[in-house]
């Protein structure tokens, strides 16, 4: 059997693309490519969000290149635990400000006491870059 909609969703705790979500991506008529989604979420304001692999201008691999040292140093969080650490952030993180900028949305959460600037979300909801910032 496939992995189309069987009508029952699996366990998902913890998962970085719960199978809800990627059928809400599904149906939300956004441009994306299934199989480059790393994580999906929702913000505590209920926005659909999403990572995906991404090039060096955005996405995970701009995240790895650009700032996986800022994760490591402020979180202790390896390349590999990235786009768990994000998905924390929109989860648990707490937004702040969020303003207009280059054609997308710069946000900026406070997550365990740390400023965490989203420097990139598509008005889509496609995550462009996150980089840890400075305390509060």
């Amino acid at each position: 059997m496939g992995t189309g909609f069987s009508g029952n969703y699996k366990s998902t705790s913890g998962s970085l693309k719960p199978e809800h979500l990627m059928d809400e991506l599904k149906n939300s008529g956004h441009k994306y490519n299934e199989k480059d989604v790393v994580m999906v979420t929702k913000t505590k304001k209920n926005e659909l969000v999403w990572l995906e692999k991404g090039t060096s201008t955005k996405g995970l691999q701009h995240i790895i290149e650009e700032h996986a040292n800022d994760f490591k140093n402020k979180f202790g969080v390896s390349e590999k635990g990235i786009p768990s650490k994000i998905k924390d952030i929109f989860t648990q993180g707490i937004e702040v400000s969020s303003k207009e900028k280059n054609g997308g949305i710069e946000k900026i959460y406070e997550y365990k006491g740390e400023y965490i600037v989203i420097a990139g979300v598509g008005t889509n909801g496609l995550i462009v870059s996150v980089y840890p910032g400075g305390s509060k």
